[in-house]
């Protein structure tokens, strides 16, 4: 940590590192989480189904034991 503070501070013009990437990373983590909260529940309840909604397909092992 240290060698990477020390190489910022050496290099001229270095400080809006630090900045750009808190920035990038506030309008990522506001984004998922706007995203996350304008789903739908029913969209969500659906999901989190998938795995289990195999019925009309049949499995790779089904398939090989025939």
């Amino acid at each position: 940590m240290g060698r990477m503070l020390k190489f910022f501070a050496d290099v001229q013009g270095a400080s809006w590192y630090p900045i750009t990437a808190l920035f990038v990373f506030l309008v990522f983590f506001v984004g998922v989480t706007w995203y996350a909260l304008r789903l739908r529940r029913s969209d969500v309840e659906g999901w989190s189904a998938l795995p289990l909604e195999s019925n009309d397909l049949k499995s790779a092992d089904d398939h090989d034991r025939q």
